[in-house]
Parts: structure tokens; sequence; C-alpha cells
């Protein structure tokens, strides 16, 4: 490549050479200590200088140079497997980190039991970089970057399981349970049925026809809820916010599935096959 001139004889690429386990460990640590030691520039950690920002155990460690070929040079698939055609488009994107993400999924999973109570959430980590499955979403404290749905306890914040979000469905919905947010949430918490768990979701995931059928899989549901989702009662569809005075309440029960609707400033409302409407 340096003869076809695509490269400098003084490029980086040119000083590469085959790394092993050991290394790789040190690598990954260096990563894990940058998630610590936040600074704005990758380069920074390496500067020399004596002062109060420094940070002298990275060059210690390993180079610039070799950490910064280890970024450009790490993969975990062969590129030539990877045959768009052949895989759906959520496939093809994360073809390249599918490996890393399946194996923590599994290793999150095998190495703690939840208590009940669960909560059902996106998180977006911070990314400014180039991708096209980044996202932007205002209210959140890293307003762009990646989007991921985790499953997460409720009590220690431990992360149990998450996926990447790709692309929107456009698939046709031909039932309350086939839509993209049904399916996410079975998949979520695909391994915990039936172990007494309750799952607190909002308004994006929560429906009636959803939390009927985490019931029958051994779940009990609570969250707020949008109230013009599939088969929530006309009587509180049509409510509005002059219906009722602060504080009062207004609800249905369906089974084992309560609805509520609460006055605050704005009308509240939730969904729950935990809770009784007594309490």
């Amino acid at each position: 490549m340096i003869h076809q001139g695509l490269l400098l004889p003084t490029s980086r690429i040119t000083r590469w050479r085959d790394t092993n386990p050991d290394e790789l460990y040190v690598y990954f640590a260096i990563l894990l200590a940058t998630g610590i030691i936040v600074k704005s520039r990758a380069d920074s950690y390496w500067n020399t200088a004596r002062d109060l920002l420094s940070s002298p155990g990275f060059s210690a460690t390993m180079s610039f140079d070799r950490y910064f070929l280890l970024s450009k040079c790490l993969h975990f698939c062969n590129n030539d497997d990877c045959n768009p055609h052949t895989m759906t488009r959520s496939e093809a994107k994360l073809f390249k980190v599918r490996p890393i993400t399946d194996h923590l999924n599994q290793r999150f999973q095998q190495l703690y039991i939840l208590s009940q109570n669960i909560a059902l959430d996106e998180s977006l980590t911070k990314w400014k970089g180039w991708l096209d499955i980044n996202q932007f979403i205002r209210n959140k404290a890293a307003t762009v970057g990646i989007k991921t749905y985790e499953v997460c306890e409720s009590q220690s914040g431990y992360l149990w399981r998450f996926e990447v979000h790709v692309v929107h469905d456009e698939s046709p919905q031909d039932s309350p349970l086939s839509g993209v947010v049904p399916v996410l949430v079975l998949k979520l918490l695909n391994g915990l049925e039936h172990k007494g768990h309750t799952v607190w979701m909002d308004n994006f995931y929560n429906s009636p026809a959803l939390v009927r059928e985490l019931k029958v899989r051994g779940f009990d549901c609570v969250g707020t809820l949008r109230l013009n989702r599939q088969f929530v009662p006309t009587e509180l569809t049509n409510l509005t916010k002059g219906a009722l005075a602060v504080g009062q309440v207004c609800g249905c029960t369906s089974g084992n599935v309560d609805l509520v609707v609460w006055r605050d400033k704005n009308l509240v409302s939730l969904i729950s096959t935990y809770h009784g409407l007594a309490t």
C-alpha cells in the first residue's frame, strides 16, 4: 500500500505487529480506566506533563501509538463472513459487535440472580461519532448516542440483559402482541418466567394485551399507560382534566388487570396486575 501511494512511510500502521491475549487484557483495562478518569481527548491520557491533570499510569502501561493501532485494527468477526443478502438489516448492522454483546448478556445473566422488582427501560450511551444507528433523545443526559433497551434490578441497578436499538419495525401488526415493542419486551424477559418478578415499565411499553400476556408467563406488571392503547375502556380514554377534581381517582378492572387514572396537574394513567384498586 505504501508503493501504491495509499499510505505514508511514517504511518502508524507500518509499525504493526501481531498482538496476544496478555496485551489485549492490558488494552481492555485501559479502556475501562478511561471511563473512570474522564478527559476530552484520547491523547490527553498520555500527556507526560507533570501537572494536576496528569495520568502517568497510561503511558507507563502502553504507548499511545500502540493503543491507537489496537483501537484501529480490533475486530471480533471476519468481514468476509458478513453477507447482507442473507441477513436482516439489524443483523447486518450489529454483525461486528454481536459476539461481544452476546457474551456480555450471557455473563450478566450467569453471575447474578435478580430480586423481585425489575425495571425495563431504555438508555442512551453517549456517542457523537458517525453511526447509522445513532439516536437523538432530548430528555436524556446524553442526548445523542447508541440506544439500548435494558432489564435491570430496581434495587441495585444491576444490568441483566440489553438489546441495541437498530431499526424501527415497519412490519404489519396482525395482533396486539405482534408489534416491535411486545416482541422486544418478551425477548428481554425470556428466562425469567414464573420466578415471581414484578416488572416496572413506562407508557412506551405498557398495554393491556402485553401485561395480560406477562401475567400468564408469571410476571406482575406496574407502570404508566397511554390511554390510546388498544383495549383501554372508552370510559378512561374519553376522560378530560375537567372531568376529575385534583386528587380524584377513576379506575377500571378486568380480570387481573387494573387501570387507574389520577388527576394531578394533568391526568396520570397507570396499569397494574400487582395492586388492587383498593390500594
